[in-house]
């Protein structure tokens, strides 16, 4: 493993699950309303959680891939059955974002109408990324036999020797780390069924990192803005 992932991303990693399970903790201990969830967005598709830790101010965890919005697969012409790739991605990425946020009622539950509600929220995030491996058939190579190496620079530039990509597993040993900001806004409607709480959430996400994520060649890889809908029950 890299210094990077046995230092930095390590410590991040434990320090924000450790901040998680607090809340975990203090909502259980209190009696505080928990949900989780599933949500689809333009970024990637990820898991929601949420706590009610007043009337009017909330924290979400959010994971997710992150996906740059330019990002599409293609395939090798000058192979036979060529297995596809998204040419340019250096870097997969995984976000992990911890949002506070003031919630705004717009309506209370009743019998035929869920309850309504709109919240504004920013705080930290921290996207964990791992190089993009690709197969890459050698032009000095008499014999076919394909290596896998990261899609880097100089193998963008050469393009036509890439027979695919790997599996999504590989580099996950190679972890980095950069830290950003999110923020989001929130429209949610929740309602009760056979004494379980649920809902679904609209919104819209927009996150800033403080270095270049790297993630699609020679684009903008610090900003990042995406649609997302999600549902979620009370646990």
């Amino acid at each position: 493993m890299s210094d990077s992932f046995n230092i930095s991303t390590f410590r991040y990693s434990i320090a924000l699950m450790l901040l998680v399970s607090c809340f975990w903790n203090v909502s259980a201990q209190y009696n505080l309303s928990k949900r989780l969830g599933v949500q689809v967005s333009t970024m990637g598709i990820g898991i929601h959680s949420n706590f009610e830790l007043t009337h009017n101010l909330e924290l979400d965890a959010n994971i997710y891939n992150l996906k740059h919005s330019k990002e599409a697969k293609v395939q090798n012409p000058s192979f036979v059955n060529p297995r596809p790739y998204i040419f340019g991605k250096k870097y997969d990425a995984v976000a992990l974002d911890l949002v506070v946020g003031k919630v705004v009622k717009l309506s209370e539950a009743k019998n035929s109408a869920p309850q309504l509600s709109i919240s504004t929220q920013i705080g930290p995030s921290i996207a964990f990324l791992k190089p993009y491996y690709v197969y890459v058939q050698e032009a000095d190579n008499p014999q076919f036999s394909p290596v896998l190496t990261p899609q880097t620079s100089e193998v963008i530039d050469n393009q036509d020797y890439i027979l695919g990509s790997a599996d999504r597993f590989k580099g996950i040993d190679e972890l980095e780390s950069e830290f950003g900001v999110a923020a989001n806004i929130k429209f949610s409607a929740e309602w009760t069924d056979h004494n379980r709480t649920q809902g679904i959430n609209l919104g819209i996400r927009a996150n800033h990192y403080f270095s270049d994520l790297d993630i699609l060649h020679q684009n903008d890889n610090r900003n990042f803005r995406g649609l997302f809908v999600g549902y979620f029950r009370g646990i």
